[in-house]
């Protein structure tokens, strides 16, 4: 603000005279002295203006402070005019003389991060990067939750455009994720059959929907993958186009089918069960550790054909 009126101006860095300690120190030619103690809190800072005739001047704008300290008073020794330390292009025509500086280098402030600005406002503390390593962690506990959800609508929306087969794989996935996957030498239709069996008193228990959306899954999977192929348009009859995208209450219809299911499960489920198939679904971590181990089994293919070594299937 001196700056704008025309006012040389400067911040002078220090310390605060302490608290006496009670004793004495000798000095060669001053005799004894009193001791002061000084520590981190007691540095300081403060602004001295130039004035033509009166060198500069400290002042004391620190609330509490009142009065120039004495030590602000000292620091000030009186100057020529044309002195102008720490501030020769304040003054036009102005020429600063050789003269020692106004305070000395003062060790670094316990607690004050050494790049703070010579405003003396502190720099950024360690907060931000303690909320970002939190977050980080969040977003990494949650990731498999939102890639199994994200699987689950891409299949829903598969489902609902008529794809038999994006319905039978959830349901697989449901199995896995709540402790029931299918054996290897399982057929489609006894999975399924063991499957119902899981669900609480069959087609007229409580979870008699999930009990049917797992008989008209199998079928609609089973008619795909096992029925007679459509029969082939006939010459110069005309074949309506099928849709893109489902309709909103198809998508409905089907998205209440799963959840029907998911919830059947969860209830007939043990809380550590539930906790796995919420937080760390086994149908994303096995695809996981399928993607990560695949480098590895390709370089052992590679070294097995290089050495001539029998291959086995994985």
């Amino acid at each position: 603000m001196a700056r704008l009126e025309g006012i040389p101006s400067r911040i002078a860095v220090g310390y605060a005279p302490g608290r006496l300690t009670g004793a004495t120190v000798t000095v060669a030619g001053q005799g004894d002295l009193p001791e002061y103690e000084v520590d981190a809190r007691d540095a300081h800072a403060w602004p001295e203006l130039y004035f033509q005739g009166l060198g500069w001047v400290p002042f004391e704008p620190t609330p509490s402070r009142g009065v120039v300290p004495s030590y602000a008073t000292g620091a000030s020794a009186p100057t020529a005019p044309g002195n102008l330390d720490n501030g020769p292009d304040l003054l036009p025509g102005a020429t600063a003389a050789p003269t020692a500086s106004a305070t000395e280098t003062a060790e670094p402030v316990p607690g004050v991060d050494a790049g703070a600005g010579t405003s003396g406002q502190p720099g950024p503390g360690p907060w931000p990067a303690g909320v970002g390593a939190v977050l980080a962690i969040l977003l990494l506990a949650a990731a498999p939750r939102m890639v199994r959800l994200g699987i689950r609508g891409h299949r829903i929306r598969q489902a609902a455009a008529g794809s038999p087969g994006s319905g039978w794989r959830e349901l697989v996935d449901l199995g896995r994720d709540y402790g029931l996957p299918p054996e290897a030498s399982e057929t489609p239709r006894a999975y399924s059959s063991r499957f119902r069996g899981s669900l609480l008193a069959g087609a007229d228990g409580p979870d008699r929907q999930a009990y049917s959306t797992v008989q008209v899954l199998t079928a609609e999977f089973e008619r795909h993958e096992y029925g007679p192929p459509a029969a082939p348009a006939a010459s110069g009859s005309v074949q309506a186009p099928q849709k893109a995208v489902p309709e909103d209450g198809v998508i409905d219809e089907v998205t209440g089918r799963i959840d029907a299911l998911a919830a059947a499960l969860r209830a007939n489920a043990t809380p550590g069960q539930r906790l796995r198939a919420e937080w760390l679904p086994p149908s994303v971590t096995a695809r996981l550790g399928r993607w990560l181990s695949a480098p590895f089994r390709a370089a052992g293919r590679a070294a097995a054909s290089l050495l001539g070594l029998p291959r086995y299937p994985a």
